[in-house]
This record gives C-alpha cells, structure tokens and sequence, in this order.
C-alpha cells in the first residue's frame, strides 16, 4: 500500500516546479467504513505553487494537500476505498478508543498527525506514512521557530532517526534515506542542533544521486554553517547566499 500523498511529494521533491495553476477543488462524500455516517473531504483538481520551504512546504494558492474524507462522527479518515472486515475490526478498536478521540477532540493536533497515528497503530510499513509527519509541521507555515514548533520537530526527529535505523528492512530505499537525513537537517538546524544537522547534510550529499535537487543541500548546507535557523524558501537561495 502507498501512502496517499506520496504522489504529491514526488511531485515537491523530486520534480520540484515553480510553475503555477488555478487552485480549484471537489467536494466529496461518501459513506464511513467505521460506525455509521458521512465522511466529507475535498479533491484538489488543480493547484498553484510559486515557492517551495526548504522544509519542502509548498507556497500557493491550494498548495497544501488535503487529507483523505473524515468521518463526521468518529474522526476517521477513509484513506483507501475497500476494507476488509478484519481491517474494519482492528480499526474500530482505535477509532473509538480514548487514546484516538482525545487526538479528534484536540483543535491543535492536524489530520495528517491523526492519519499518521492510525497507519501505524495498523504496522503498516514506516516507508508508507513517514511523510505524514513532515505534512503535519507544515501546519506551522512560515512562522519563527516557537516552542511549540520546537516540541513538534523533536517529535519528527525521534520518528525519522528510528526511520533510518529500520529503512534497511524495505527494498529501494535509498532515495528514501536521501530525503529523510536531509529533513533532519532541515530539523535539526531550525532547532538549533547545527552539528547534528551539519552531519546529517555531510550524508545527504555524499549519497545524493539526483534525488533531490542539488540547490537544497546547498542553501541548506549555507545555514547550517552560518548557525541560521530561520525559515527560508528555496527562492531565497541566491539573495542570501550572494
């Protein structure tokens, strides 16, 4: 199974464009395969992206993905069309559980951070939902690094270190460790841990073979060694690095 939005961060890293589209979108419901109801979610049609955050975070008008359709009632998200009953059986024991509905009661938690919880409490394989964290801090947008920015990327990092312990048990992964080690460069430095971004940058070049486009690590590598840790666009490269 692939993550939903994998697609779309294909599109962000690997094609990584500044051309630009109408931003429309579709309306969608359909039944909920958990207890009873509606699930409503939207399809994004078309989009408009002019920038890109060096954290990957798309700048445009109907950039930033959508989620899969929520339950109305249990908060939900239906993230594939069929479940089986053994699916359906080992899902409603999450769904409803308090640990899940404290997560659908809190404003500050993001669908993406609630979808992530239930690909792996399901132990589907890391590689299929590990993006799902990095779509959740982009929910800080362009902002300063608060604390609460701080306490989510700290989140992300333990996430993604374990990721690079584990990736080695999945086929092709190596695009894969490319992307992850140069977030948690972008992580690191905007926490302010610039030796450990500064180790993790070191990796993503050395084994960066048209992964990822070159001008990341390289304006990543800039602040890195400048101690910066503001948020940049990939925009921004020539006007700071100059």
């Amino acid at each position: 199974m692939e993550c939903f939005i994998k697609t779309y961060l294909t599109l962000c890293l690997i094609l990584f464009t500044l051309n630009s589209w109408a931003g429309t979108s579709q309306l969608i419901v359909i039944d909920c395969p958990i207890g009873e109801g509606k699930a409503v979610g939207k399809t994004r049609t078309s989009y408009s992206q002019f920038n890109t955050g060096l954290d990957f975070l798309p700048i445009g008008q109907g950039a930033f993905p959508v989620p899969p359709p929520e339950c109305e009632e249990n908060g939900f998200f239906v993230y594939k069309k069929n479940f089986s009953k053994d699916e359906v059986k080992k899902l409603e024991n999450f769904i409803f559980s308090d640990d899940y509905q404290n997560l659908v009661k809190n404003e500050n938690v993001s669908s993406f951070f609630k979808l992530a919880k239930i690909y792996e409490y399901m132990e589907y394989p890391i590689l299929d939902y590990y993006d799902l964290y990095l779509v959740d801090i982009w929910k800080f947008g362009e902002e300063e690094n608060s604390e609460e920015y701080k306490k989510t990327a700290n989140q992300i990092i333990s996430k993604y270190e374990k990721v690079t312990v584990t990736i080695g048990l999945y086929p092709d992964t190596s695009k894969h460790l490319v992307y992850i080690n140069y977030l948690l460069a972008e992580l690191y430095r905007r926490t302010g841990e610039f030796e450990k971004a500064a180790e993790k940058i070191k990796w993503a070049s050395k084994n960066n073979y048209n992964d990822l486009d070159k001008d990341f690590i390289d304006f990543q590598r800039y602040l890195i060694n400048k101690k910066n840790s503001k948020f940049y666009k990939i925009r921004q490269k020539k006007e700071i690095m100059n």
